[in-house]
Parts: C-alpha cells; structure tokens; sequence
C-alpha cells in the first residue's frame, strides 16, 4: 500500500482521532467551545477521556461480576430439588427488575444510596441479572439426562458432576 493511500484511510483517521481522545481531551477545547457556547462547567476539563473510560470499566465490571455470582448461585438454587418451588419467584423478580427504566432505578436508588457509583452499579446488577439467571437455567438443564447418568455411573460425586 502506497502511503497516499495510507493516508486517506479512514481507520488511520478514527485511530488518531480516539488516541486524541484518550490521551489529551483539551486538544479539542475550542472546537467543543464553538459547538456548544456557553456550557459550564466543562466536560473536557474534569478528566481525560481514558480516566473516564477506565471509572466506566470498573462500574461495569463490578455489576458484572455481583449480577454474575448472584444470578448463577440462584440458577443453581432453582435448579435443584431443594429449590425447584422457588424458580417461579426468582424468574418473577428477575423480570420485574428488568422492566424498570434506568432513570426509574437511580431515581429509586439514589435517594437510597446518595450520588455516586453506587445507584450505577444498581442499576446495571439488576438488568444484568435476568440474562445471567436465564442463561444459567438454560445451560443447567441443557446438559443431556444421558450424561448426567453416565456421570453418575462413574460414581462422579454430586460436586464432580455439578463442575
């Protein structure tokens, strides 16, 4: 490829433009300052881009993972004898959480908890939670009867055969 053409590549442009994003915000100051006169305080001047990025990563990463353990532990629960009368329940509040609008969930979670992190991380746990739980369920009782009896004919503990 001859570098004219290198140059005119539109993925060479994108991957300027988001490493401007990343590494230095304020570059784009008076662009933003044209665009939109008279908005105070400024995004750009609170945070680079990537320490925003990088707080929106571990939001999502730690809903992910509580939505994660508690929907698998409860996909697990139901599944089970023990828990089979409870799969109604749990599939009910599951759905419930889901159907509520985000700006529903920080207005109900934000009084609750105050401002910040936390009322986020609340409401991604909870529309995380049903795919985790249905997913689980899915996968759980996906998991042919002919295999868990040659399982169990291999003298497979309870736990060897959960794994």
């Amino acid at each position: 490829m001859d570098a004219k053409r290198r140059l005119a590549s539109p993925v060479l442009w994108v991957g300027l433009l988001l490493a401007a994003l990343l590494l230095r915000m304020d570059v784009f100051q008076p662009l933003l300052r044209r665009g939109f006169p008279g908005v105070e305080p400024v995004v750009y001047n609170r945070d680079s881009f990537l320490a925003l990025f990088l707080s929106q990563l571990g939001l999502v990463a730690s809903a992910s993972l509580a939505a994660s353990l508690v929907g698998v532990a409860l996909a697990v629960f139901v599944t089970r004898p023990a828990g089979h009368d409870f799969r109604a329940m749990v599939d009910a509040l599951a759905t419930v959480g889901q159907t509520f609008p985000p700006a529903a969930v920080l207005a109900i979670a934000v009084p609750m908890v105050g401002f910040g992190a936390r009322p986020t991380v609340i409401a991604l746990f909870l529309y995380g939670l049903l795919p985790i739980i249905e997913n689980a369920i899915a996968g759980l009782e996906a998991v042919p009867q002919s295999v868990r009896e040659a399982a169990e004919g291999m003298g497979l503990s309870a736990r060897q055969r959960f794994r």
